[in-house]
C-alpha cells in the first residue's frame, strides 16, 4: 500500500503496474485518480469554437480555433476513416 500525496489516501499498486514503473523509472506517489485529475486540470474544456470539418466542410465544435494549424473532422467522418 502507498499513500497519495495528493489526497493523503492510501491505494494499492497492482502487479501489473510494477514493470511499467520500473521501466519509465518513475514512483507512485499519486493514485491513479489524482494523476488523472493532474492530466485533466491540462485540458482546454472551457473554450470551444466553430470551425469547418476539414474533411466534409461542415461546421463542427472544436476545442480548437480555425487559425490552428490542427486538422479536425466531425463525427461521421472521423469514424468514416
Amino acid at each position: 500500500m502507498k499513500i497519495c500525496q495528493s489526497c493523503k489516501a492510501t491505494f494499492a499498486i497492482e502487479p501489473d503496474d510494477f514493470t511499467f514503473y520500473e521501466k519509465s523509472r518513475s514512483s507512485a506517489v499519486a493514485m491513479p485518480l489524482c494523476r488523472a485529475q493532474l492530466r485533466l486540470a491540462f485540458k482546454n474544456e472551457r473554450s470551444y469554437y466553430k470551425r469547418p470539418c476539414d474533411k466534409c466542410k461542415r461546421d463542427v465544435v472544436s476545442m480548437y480555433s480555425p487559425n490552428k494549424p490542427y486538422t479536425v473532422w466531425c463525427y461521421e467522418c472521423w469514424f468514416a476513416g
